[in-house]
């Protein structure tokens, strides 16, 4: 418990108690509670030749990969990130004749949290893992007399939930990747490729992971970062990270 917010006691078992997702609140308790992820992980051997190879991942329900790391290269070629390997929703994908041991880390793609206010706004905070951004808030039990509607009486933070006006409800955080990839190239044109960013996200930097083309693929004027794209001009041909925030609210 980080702060109690009731005049009534908050102590864990019986008052509160963490469960597998999310928390219990009982007898008048009011608090803003801080919940720690364990780490879960998992291991993965992938090997390439000349081609990319992809190894798919045995992920648990509930949970999304966010990171990748070599535990045991056992190849002569290196085994470097971008573009030897990358990590995919579902999987690895190795190249260049990279053979080695990953380890992955997982964390939860979503979190249920408990928030109620009475008549001012009061936020709840949640704990974001690294890599990833808020994607989305539901509703999965309304807990109050007083109607939990969407904004103003509900509303999605970058970390957290606010509610008002006597709403009282237990609420899904749900987790998406902070980045993106796509790949675009140009002849001599401005070519645009454009990119699909969830609703309440914006880009905010892009870089080249792989270069296809002879040409240079240089920030300014060869390609740039658009609202909702990348343009690539002179000849250019890459993939491309976007990495992007939390912007506005739900």
């Amino acid at each position: 418990m980080v702060e109690q917010l009731s005049y009534r006691p908050c102590t864990q078992n019986p008052t509160y108690e963490l469960l597998a997702n999310g928390i219990s609140v009982n007898n008048g308790c009011k608090a803003k509670f801080r919940v720690d992820y364990s780490q879960e992980s998992l291991e993965v051997e992938c090997s390439s030749k000349n081609g990319p190879e992809t190894c798919d991942l045995d992920i648990p329900e509930g949970l999304v990969a966010r990171n990748v790391e070599v535990v045991e290269q056992f190849s002569f070629r290196p085994c470097t990130q971008y573009p030897t390997y990358e990590l995919l929703s579902n999987g690895i994908s190795v190249n260049y004749g990279c053979k080695a041991k990953f380890q992955v880390e997982l964390t939860p793609e979503s979190v249920e949290v408990e928030c109620s206010s009475n008549n001012a706004p009061v936020v709840c905070d949640i704990v974001v893992p690294e890599g990833l951004v808020v994607t989305n808030v539901e509703m999965v039990e309304q807990l109050s007399y007083r109607p939990c509607i969407d904004y103003p009486t509900v509303e999605l933070l970058a970390n957290g939930v606010s509610v008002n006006n006597g709403c009282k409800a237990k609420f899904r955080v749900e987790y998406g990747s902070d980045s993106l990839e796509v790949e675009c190239s140009s002849k001599k044109e401005p070519v645009t490729c454009n990119f699909d960013i969830p609703e309440g996200l914006a880009a905010t930097n892009i870089e080249v992971v792989e270069q296809f083309s002879f040409r240079p693929c240089t920030q300014s004027p060869t390609y740039e970062i658009l609202a909702n794209g990348v343009s690539v001009n002179n000849g250019c041909k890459a993939k491309f990270r976007v990495d992007y925030y939390f912007a506005v609210a739900g």
